[in-house]
């Protein structure tokens, strides 16, 4: 399965989604692939613990990020693939041809594996589900914990390329 979250406004909750995937995966002992689209995941964030499932691949573009995705995938042996592209340029991002999202859809089945992709806009034509982080953040949570912050994601306009409207909200 392929998720695409897309982000309402730059710097909308993407690095606290990654946080927040690699500390519930640790969580249940999962296995995770994290390809980092521009180098930009800090470690620091995440209690040691939770890097030891942790595959970490450190890509500079948006064609070695496809690249890494498509070995996991098809090696098969991590149940979650969580793609960062959320820092790269758009006009990086619209030059990965659709034949690679769709080669990519087709690596990650109907299930078996999960494909996460946070992007800055809509951008995989072959997504199963397409979610919006919308955070409502104000200068006084940056008094809180980052643990504490709450994220939400719902489902995005165009969802119905794959046929679900889940809504699915996360709070600390």
């Amino acid at each position: 399965m392929v998720v695409e979250v897309t982000q309402s406004r730059s710097g909308a909750g993407g690095a606290l989604l990654v946080t927040r995937v690699v500390e519930g995966c640790a969580a249940r002992s999962l296995p995770l692939a994290l390809i980092d689209g521009r180098d930009s995941f800090d470690p620091s964030e995440v209690a040691p613990q939770a890097l030891e499932r942790l595959l970490w691949i450190r890509a500079r573009t948006a064609a070695e990020s496809i690249k890494a995705a498509d070995l996991l995938l098809r090696d098969g042996n991590l149940p979650l693939v969580l793609m960062d592209l959320s820092p790269l340029a758009l006009g990086e991002l619209a030059r990965v041809p659709d034949s690679a999202w769709r080669r990519l859809r087709s690596l990650a089945g109907d299930g078996a594996r999960i494909l996460l992709a946070i992007t800055p806009r809509p951008t995989l034509p072959a997504a199963h589900l397409r979610l919006l982080l919308s955070p409502r953040f104000s200068l006084g949570d940056l008094d809180h914990p980052r643990a504490e912050l709450p994220l939400s994601l719902h489902p995005h306009p165009s969802t119905a390329t794959g046929g679900h409207s889940h809504e699915w909200a996360r709070s600390a």
